[in-house]
């Protein structure tokens, strides 16, 4: 579901500046997590509460996304597109 829902999201706006693109991506990824959130299935909150060097999986879906639509929008801000 998430590859799709990304591969959309990249034919959808694939003449979009580069920045622009790039945050379009970082919120499809927090779309995608809080939709994951929202399942809630029994199966998916054990393998969210595992540790990747010190911090818990469901930070790094959670921040991540964050991450990239700050960095896209840092990049828009500056004026190189």
């Amino acid at each position: 579901m998430g590859l799709k829902l990304f591969s959309t999201t990249l034919y959808m706006t694939w003449d979009a500046p580069p920045p622009s693109l790039w945050a379009l991506l970082g919120g499809t990824g927090l779309v995608l997590f809080v939709i994951i959130q929202a399942a809630s299935f029994h199966h998916v909150d054990p393998m969210l509460g595992y540790r990747f060097s010190g911090l818990r999986i469901r930070s790094l879906l959670e921040m991540g996304p964050l991450l990239v639509i700050i960095i896209g929008s840092a990049w828009r801000r500056r004026g190189q597109y």
